[in-house]
Parts: C-alpha cells; sequence; structure tokens
C-alpha cells in the first residue's frame, strides 16, 4: 500500500496537529471530515475518488448507494485498514479531530 498524506491546510494546523478549537459547519461540530480521498487499486481502478465530507459528532451518517460503488472502501479507508501488500495507493486527507490520521508519526518512524 502506498499512502501519500496531502500537506494538511492552514485551517487544519500544522503537520496534522488538532486545533484548539473544534471545526464547526452550521453550528455544528465536525468530528472527522475527508478532504479529496481517493483509493486507487493498481494503475487505473478507483475504488472511491475525491470524496470530501464532514461526518458529524452525535449524527447518524448512512451510506447507500448499489453494490461496487465504493461503501466499503471508504469506510476501509477511514480506518486505515488497506492491504498493505497490495498496489493500493490512498491520496488525500482524513481528519478526526482535526488530526491527519494518514500524517505521519514520530514516534513510528524507525531509522
Amino acid at each position: 500500500m502506498n499512502v501519500r498524506p496531502q500537506p494538511p491546510s492552514a485551517k487544519k494546523g500544522d503537520a496534522g496537529v488538532a486545533s484548539s478549537a473544534p471545526k464547526l459547519v452550521d453550528g455544528e461540530v465536525v468530528r472527522m471530515e475527508t478532504d479529496d480521498l481517493s483509493v486507487r487499486y493498481g494503475e487505473s481502478t478507483f475504488g472511491i475518488r475525491n470524496v470530501t465530507m464532514p461526518i458529524f459528532n452525535q449524527r447518524v451518517t448512512a451510506l447507500i448507494g448499489p453494490s461496487g460503488c465504493g461503501k466499503s472502501t471508504f469506510l476501509r479507508a477511514l480506518n486505515r485498514m488497506h492491504d498493505l501488500s497490495s498496489d493500493t495507493t490512498v491520496t488525500g486527507s482524513a481528519y478526526l479531530d482535526g488530526e491527519n490520521i494518514y500524517a505521519p508519526q514520530m514516534d513510528a518512524v524507525l531509522i
């Protein structure tokens, strides 16, 4: 799996660090958010492409669609559950409480 995190925007804080105040959209707290999240298998097959959406705190969010439209792929991308031995590529960003879940963690780097 290739994970290519995009640089976080200024509104999200530096290097995936959560900001001090929760993000609000129409007065509601955004708990999780995706920004141009895409999952590609091989060279040309996309599971999901450029998904940008807020997921609100204390709200039920339903993913509805026909078989094969990317519902499970989207959930696996949010949980970082892609097969590490495959040629899967994840681009874009996913944030949990303002922190980029795909940002490199310094305590996980081996030298």
